[in-house]
This record gives C-alpha cells, sequence and structure tokens, in this order.
C-alpha cells in the first residue's frame, strides 16, 4: 500500500504534476483536494501536517488522473461560482466564465434604465445551460420577470436545481430550440444570450479543456455566426418597442455581429469590451423609443 501523504507534501507535488497540462496547477490542486475534505482553502494551509485517509487518498489519486486529462475541475468536483452563486455543473452545461459577467452587469444597466422610465422588466435569455446568466440577473433583480430556455432537457434539469439550490424563484424555464415554444404574441424587454460561437474547425475544440464540454453548446455553422443570424433575426418578433438584444460573441466576432444586428434593421448598435480590452458583447435595439 502506497504510504499516506500530508497534505503539505501532496500540495508541492501535484502541482508540479498538474503544471503540463493546466494553467492553474495550484488552484486545480487546492480546489481537488478541498473537495475531498470538504475543506475551505484556508485549512489546507492551515493543516499542513493533515494526512489523507485510505478513502480519501484514493478519491485524490482519481481525481487528480482526471485533472491531468484537462478535465475541468468544475466537471469534477461538480461545482462552479459565477456571480457570487453557487452552481451545479455537469457535462449537460457549458462552464460559466467570468468574461459573460459582462454580460450580466450590461442587461442590469438596461433593465435599470428601463425602469427609472417606468417600466416593469422582463428578459429572455437563450440557451441558458447552467442558468448561470439568468440566475445572476434573477438574484439582483428579484421584481424582474424572467424566462430562461435550453434545448437540452438534461441542462434545463441543471438549472432548475440551480435556482431552488440558490433560493431564486423569479425564473421560468422552458424546453425551446430558441424562440420555438413561444407565440409571436409573447414580448419582451430584453433577450439576452451566449450561443454557440465557435466555428467547427477551430483548434481549441481538440486541445483544450472545452472539448470536454457540450459540442452543441459550443460550435455553431458559417464560422460561428449562424445562430448569432437566427436569434437577430427572430427576435425582432419577440421584442416590445425599444426592445434590445445583448449577445456574447468570441473576441474577433465584433464586427461580424454588429454587422448583422445592422442588416436586420436594428439601431444603438454597440459593442462593449471585456476586462481585458477584447470586444465581448455586441447590444442592438430594435427602434430608437429607448434613449441611448
Amino acid at each position: 500500500m502506497e504510504d499516506m501523504q500530508n497534505l503539505k507534501n501532496l500540495l508541492e507535488q501535484a502541482t508540479t504534476q498538474l503544471a503540463a497540462s493546466s494553467k492553474t496547477p495550484r488552484l486545480d490542486v487546492e480546489l481537488l483536494l478541498g473537495y475531498i475534505l470538504q475543506k475551505d482553502r484556508v485549512y489546507l494551509f492551515s493543516h499542513p501536517e493533515y494526512d489523507l485517509s485510505f478513502q480519501e487518498h484514493q478519491q485524490w489519486r482519481h481525481l487528480l488522473s482526471q485533472r491531468c486529462l484537462q478535465i475541468p475541475v468544475a466537471y469534477l468536483i461538480g461545482q462552479k461560482y459565477f456571480w457570487d452563486l453557487d452552481l451545479q455543473v455537469n457535462a449537460h452545461t457549458l462552464i460559466p466564465r467570468s468574461e459573460t459577467e459582462l454580460l450580466v452587469e450590461l442587461v442590469l444597466r438596461r433593465g435599470d434604465r428601463l425602469i427609472a422610465q417606468g417600466h416593469d422588466v422582463n428578459v429572455l435569455d437563450l440557451g441558458t445551460g447552467s442558468g448561470a446568466i439568468a440566475l445572476a440577473l434573477a438574484h439582483e433583480r428579484p421584481d424582474w420577470k424572467i424566462s430562461a430556455v435550453d434545448f437540452s432537457e438534461d441542462a434545463l434539469k441543471i438549472a432548475k436545481i440551480n435556482a431552488a439550490k440558490n433560493n431564486i424563484f423569479n425564473v421560468e424555464f422552458f424546453h425551446s430550440d430558441w424562440f420555438s415554444t413561444f407565440a409571436n404574441n409573447e414580448k419582451w424587454d430584453v433577450i439576452v444570450s451566449n450561443p454557440p460561437y465557435l466555428d467547427e474547425n477551430d483548434t481549441h475544440l481538440v486541445t483544450e479543456e472545452i472539448r470536454h464540454e457540450p459540442r452543441a453548446a459550443l460550435v455553431a455553422k458559417k464560422n460561428g455566426l449562424a445562430d448569432f443570424e437566427k436569434i437577430i433575426a427572430d427576435a425582432r418578433h419577440y421584442l416590445k418597442p425599444g426592445g434590445q438584444v445583448l449577445l456574447e460573441h468570441g473576441c474577433m466576432q465584433g464586427e461580424a455581429v454588429r454587422e448583422l444586428f445592422l442588416l436586420h434593421g436594428y439601431g444603438s448598435v454597440e459593442t462593449s469590451r471585456d476586462l481585458a480590452g477584447l470586444e465581448r458583447v455586441t447590444l442592438g435595439v430594435v427602434n430608437e423609443v429607448l434613449a441611448r
């Protein structure tokens, strides 16, 4: 039997072992060990002498071997924090990323402007996945009415679990292929989405961790623009006067998405940059009723 090792040694050795397959080896090790021990990261530093039990060590070896294969930590521990929400994730959902918080911030800002003008706010989140965007909005604005759809029933199950887990009750979930479940007389003030936008031949799909995430939630035809085109063309029928669409996209797709908005007659088209200075979210308004 392999001798049990204390936390100090495990942290050091595993960090070195993961360096070749992860950009954040130390953080990965800390998260995995914390998950096994059900302790926070402070505990790992304050108890360097702790020896894992046999069962804990067996679980550790399994998770470390999986992480060496670049399986995302979030899938290994079934958890990801987004916007201060503790979200369950699995292989049926994309892993929420910090870049998407910009999309949430922009929707909150636009919605607050509607409130200031005396409107109620209802929002449609297309392709909700784990529910990250819809739940973040609902958490911040419990008086808003939010609808969230996904084509994957497995993803919707996770989104509903996350709503209950975080005590969020103002989101209604629908199984839908984009707008397919809705009648044309259903209207929203804001439509938001982080749709698939990778090209089918994008090298990231085979060389990085995202190859473990659901391909249908990552890849779109027409060089990654097909779902943008679909959403932008159809959203006009589901927006109130002055309604707006906000779409997250790849950092090199801003110009193409702006052109799609303009092609379909939207006004006030503008793109916002993320903290890295990269074009990340583009907005279009169906008419000029809502002042910029």
